[in-house]
C-alpha cells in the first residue's frame, strides 16, 4: 500500500532552514500524524493516495515497455519505439500493462489506418492487447524473418484486437 508523506517545517527565528532538515521517516503503519520531538518537523502520513497509486503503475509500466522496446530493437535494427505503459483500469486504480510479452502484425488488413504505405506494424503487447512497444514501416519480407526469430525465442503470438498508441 503507498503512503503518501506531508512535511512542514517549523525553524525558530533566526535560524536558517537549512540547518533543520528531516531525517529518515520512521515505518508507517496506518494514517497517523506525529510531531517530531525537536518541534522543529511535523510529519503527516496518509495512506492509500490513488495520486501514488498512478505514479508506482506508471513507473512499472515504464520498465515493461523498455524491456519490450529493448527486444524489439534487437530484432528491427534499432527501430522500435514505446508505446503505452498503463492499461486500463477501474475506479481510482491504475495498472500498468503486463509483464508477459506477445507479437501481433498490424496492417489495413486488421481495420487500421497507416499514415505509410510500408507494409505492417509490428507490436510487442500483452494478453490484453495493449501495446508495449512498435515498429513501424516493415515489408514483407521483413516481417516474415522478423516472424521466424519472435517464434525461435518462444514468444507467442497475439490474435486479439491490439491497443496502438494514438
Amino acid at each position: 500500500m503507498m503512503v503518501g508523506v506531508s512535511v512542514y517545517i517549523r525553524r525558530p527565528a533566526g535560524r536558517s532552514p537549512m540547518q533543520y532538515r528531516p531525517g529518515p521517516l520512521p515505518p508507517t503503519a496506518g494514517t497517523y500524524s506525529e510531531m517530531i520531538p525537536s518541534g522543529s518537523v511535523f510529519i503527516e502520513n496518509r495512506r492509500s493516495s490513488s495520486h501514488m497509486q498512478y505514479f508506482k503503475a506508471l513507473s512499472v509500466g515504464r520498465k515493461r515497455v523498455a524491456l519490450a522496446r529493448e527486444y524489439l530493437n534487437g530484432i528491427a535494427d534499432g527501430r522500435a519505439m514505446p508505446a503505452l505503459a498503463l492499461a486500463d483500469a477501474d475506479g481510482n486504480s491504475w495498472n500498468p500493462v503486463s509483464e508477459e510479452s506477445l507479437y501481433a502484425f498490424v496492417n489495413e488488413a486488421a481495420g487500421f489506418v497507416l499514415t505509410d504505405d510500408s507494409g505492417y506494424i509490428l507490436a510487442m503487447v500483452d494478453p490484453a492487447g495493449y501495446s508495449k512497444a512498435v515498429v513501424q514501416g516493415v515489408t514483407d519480407p521483413q516481417r516474415k524473418m522478423m516472424e521466424a526469430r519472435l517464434q525461435a525465442d518462444g514468444i507467442p503470438e497475439y490474435r486479439g484486437k491490439v491497443i496502438l498508441p494514438v
